[in-house]
């Protein structure tokens, strides 16, 4: 990932904690995991959220051990694993993330403030935890580092979405290609120990981005142009001018039908995968 995406993304996950924090008194972020009983509703997402990380526990293959939670986010999911009696590391770039993992975690493990690949840890973990991280790794040097860090008999989980290859449905952006992933694992000597499919349950929060583009942001951002427009047309003339290709991808990628579960389901799998090392 070049270095200006990779520092996008980490502005994004602040941003996103700042308001997630603010708005609904939590600071996962995270898809959520709905079922066909959970109205999606945006008061719904913190729960949303704790079913996605209930699925994660529930398929956890050891009940002690060493845990390195890779994109920690802002820790809460560390831990939640923690206060189970898991030792738990976190690595994340972010050092405005990094702090508050550090904060949550209370001074139980350590949080590594350094992209994965380039991780040096001192010591092996029993799993290598992604949740919503590995889309961010290289797939090739992801795995020989998990492969460097797991101790004998250990595990890679992963819960994150993939890419089908469908060029001819757009959606929201990342996540590698599924039938390069396999490939790599198989190169790897990784054998797949489970895998479920939540595309569909996950996908439905994006139905909440959606709603809150067209209901929200939009109807402000029309406001504000207007009122704009009114006080200053020459200057907003030029500015419509210059920023006319770049409003335009916007609003193609946010009110282009991309932000929804149906596109997300035709576009991409969203996977529970747990992995042991041949």
């Amino acid at each position: 990932m070049g270095r200006s995406k990779h520092l996008s993304r980490q502005v994004g996950l602040e941003i996103g904690l700042i308001l997630c924090r603010y708005l609904l008194k939590t600071e996962e972020l995270h898809f959520g995991y709905w079922p066909d009983e959970l109205p999606v509703e945006i008061l719904n997402l913190p729960e949303a959220q704790e079913n996605h990380s209930q699925l994660i526990i529930d398929r956890l293959p050891l009940s002690e051990g060493r845990i390195l939670d890779v994109g920690c986010g802002s820790g809460t999911f560390g831990r939640k694993l923690i206060d189970r009696g898991y030792d738990v590391d976190g690595v994340i770039p972010s050092a405005f993330l990094a702090q508050r993992v550090r904060e949550v975690f209370g001074g139980r493990g350590e949080v590594f403030e350094s992209r994965f690949e380039d991780l040096e840890a001192d010591r092996k973990y029993d799993l290598v935890l992604f949740s919503e991280s590995f889309q961010y790794v290289d797939i090739d040097a992801g795995l020989a580092k998990v492969d460097a860090l797991l101790d004998r008999g250990g595990h890679m989980l992963i819960c994150d979405f993939f890419d089908r290859g469908t060029a001819r449905v757009k959606s929201v952006k990342g996540g590698h290609k599924w039938p390069l992933f396999e490939q790599a694992l198989a190169r790897g000597g990784w054998t797949k120990k489970h895998d479920t499919e939540i595309t569909r349950e996950t996908g439905r929060t994006l139905d909440l981005v959606n709603d809150a583009m067209t209901e929200v942001a939009l109807p402000i951002c029309g406001l504000v142009d207007e009122t704009f427009t009114e006080r200053h047309p020459f200057l907003a003339r030029i500015l419509h001018w210059k920023f006319k290709k770049r409003i335009e991808k916007v609003r193609a990628r946010y009110l282009g039908g991309r932000m929804s579960s149906a596109s997300f389901e035709a576009a991409k799998t969203y996977r529970l995968l747990l992995f042991a090392k041949d």
